[in-house]
């Protein structure tokens, strides 16, 4: 398994999906169809074991250069520290063995699993992208005007991906951060969601 160092606080703790409780929920036979069109041909659709999600900042390349923030003051995003724009390398197998990237178990920490395309955190919550774009966790079926509720899978690279893109936009709200599938406003910038196996430290 290759390994790169991954700081569990600063991965962690930059990521905020919501868990909120849809007061409207759809039928199990209308969102298991909530797919892309698209599919990432070498992507993991299941994984059998339990991972988190850490953020890694796109800071160079042409999705820097067309997303990157532009807003000012205090609601400025400091420059990310690492990461860079994903590599367009043509691979040949998929990927049997997704985690790149290690972080601390710690108590209250977000535990996902795939299934089929399907995302769920450990309360049995589908991972989905609602109305506002936004990627949050809700359920036990995804919110009412949910846009996307599968088509999950998990890159060579160790990246998840939505369909057939592995590129999200991390944006500021307030002291936090929300994760969203499309460029909603000029505090966002882009980043790549990688996948963490949480590992005893």
């Amino acid at each position: 398994m290759q390994v790169k160092n991954v700081v569990a606080s600063a991965a962690l703790s930059s990521i905020v999906l919501a868990e909120t409780k849809a007061t409207t929920t759809l039928n199990p036979s209308s969102w298991t169809t909530m797919t892309p069109n698209a599919t990432y041909s070498l992507g993991l659709s299941t994984e059998a074991s339990t991972f988190g999600i850490g953020i890694a900042p796109i800071t160079t390349g042409s999705i820097w250069d067309k997303y990157h923030p532009t807003t000012t003051g205090t609601a400025t995003i400091s420059n990310p520290t690492s990461a860079t724009e994903s590599a367009s390398s043509v691979a040949t197998a998929v990927n049997e063995d997704p985690f790149f990237a290690v972080a601390c178990k710690a108590p209250g920490v977000l535990n996902i699993t795939l299934d089929n395309g399907i995302l769920k955190d450990s309360h049995d919550r589908i991972g989905s992208i609602v109305a506002n774009r936004q990627f949050q966790f809700d359920g036990p079926v995804p919110q009412a005007g949910a846009i996307y509720a599968g088509g999950w899978s998990i890159s060579p690279e160790g990246n998840l991906v939505l369909g057939d893109d592995d590129i999200f936009f991390q944006c500021l709200s307030g002291n936090f951060y929300n994760i969203y599938d499309e460029y909603v406003a000029e505090q966002c910038y882009p980043v790549n969601l990688q996948v963490l196996e949480y590992v005893d430290c």
